[in-house]
């Protein structure tokens, strides 16, 4: 799971982007600074913009939504995040006796015909 969403956070815009790992069962999140205050951005373009799904531009350093605005970080592409953090993701139930592994981005268990997604 790799996602990008436009977020509000203490009053202030962030580009909240949140990768999965490969190797441990865990999401990391990390919030990008826009430098735009919530408030005067939902007043100007409407709430409804908060929440969208954003596209990274290599090329320009920045995001863009899905009505194509692009959303400038503070220090271009040398921008890095303000706030991280990494939460566990925990093994889903499965039937007792089982064995579980996380394992390329997601939890398997061991069936008689081999390995398949829990």
């Amino acid at each position: 799971m790799d996602r990008d969403t436009l977020v509000d956070r203490d009053g202030w815009l962030y580009i909240l982007s949140e990768v999965s790992s490969y190797h441990e069962p865990a999401i990391y999140k990390s919030w990008y600074a826009t430098g735009i205050k919530t408030h005067g951005f939902v007043r100007d373009y409407g709430v409804e913009r908060l929440g969208q799904q954003m596209t990274y531009d290599k090329f320009r350093g920045d995001w863009f939504g899905a009505d194509k605005m692009h959303y400038a970080m503070l220090q271009g592409r040398d921008t890095r995040p303000a706030f991280w953090e990494s939460i566990p993701l925990p093994c889903p139930k499965v039937r007792t006796g089982l064995e579980t592994r996380y394992r390329d981005g997601h939890w398997e268990k061991l069936l008689k015909s081999g390995w398949t997604w829990v």
